[in-house]
């Protein structure tokens, strides 16, 4: 099998794959060594930064601002649906390709540069929303609310990201534990150019949980 397409391949294969089969690897390596024993799994070993601390990626550079439940939708028109809540993440993100980036990934299931607690939200998330459907993350530019907007290269972009989440998923107060997901640059085998592909967890964020704005009954 030619290598361009056994790379092909393997880059339609879901993250999660990617994750499952290096842990597999690590265990048969591990196992006859008896290094289960005093192996530190990768995974307790991620930098714990501060909210407002810059985390440095290949694709994009990230720093948490802060987290809040809120009724009170960025769009100014949007009303919450009984029983559901929105989780407002404020983040500064520097798209640090050399191309603009579309911003519509920041809070993907699978292009997410963030997951909060394992995956409740952001990336890996299996989550629906009130009408049944995926819960992504919306972007939404903060200095003027403009919705989707673009990334562009080396410059810091404040943003925030809405998620739909049901009542009593979190409590003002609690601590949530935001990662930072980071990708790997390859060459691309169907189109010109760089890719960014093998996501991994590069640090966490653990970030108190405030009250945003409520909607007047």
């Amino acid at each position: 099998m030619a290598a361009g397409s056994l790379r092909h391949r393997l880059a339609r294969v879901h993250p999660f794959v990617w994750i499952g089969a290096v842990a597999v690897i690590a265990g048969l390596i591990a196992w006859p060594l008896g290094g289960w024993d005093t192996v530190e799994l990768q995974s307790t070993k991620l930098p714990v930064v501060q909210p407002g601390e810059l985390v440095e990626g290949t694709q994009y550079s990230v720093s948490v601002e802060s987290a809040e439940l809120t009724s009170v939708h960025p769009d100014g028109f949007s009303e919450v649906e009984p029983g559901w809540m929105w989780l407002r993440l404020e983040l500064v993100v520097t798209n640090e390709t050399n191309r603009t980036a579309f911003s519509s990934d920041l809070g993907s299931d699978y292009k997410g540069v963030v997951t909060v607690d394992d995956g409740a939200v952001g990336y890996g998330t299996e989550s629906t929303g009130p009408e049944g459907r995926l819960a992504t993350g919306a972007p939404y530019l903060v200095s003027d609310g403009t919705y989707l907007p673009g990334l562009q290269p080396a410059l810091p972009t404040r943003v925030e990201l809405i998620f739909d989440v049901r009542d009593g998923t979190w409590s003002v107060g609690d601590e949530l534990t935001v990662g930072i997901v980071d990708r790997t640059p390859y060459e691309s085998t169907l189109e010109t150019g760089i890719r960014y592909g093998f996501p991994h967890l590069i640090a966490e964020v653990p970030v108190t949980l405030d009250q945003g704005a409520e909607a007047t009954p």
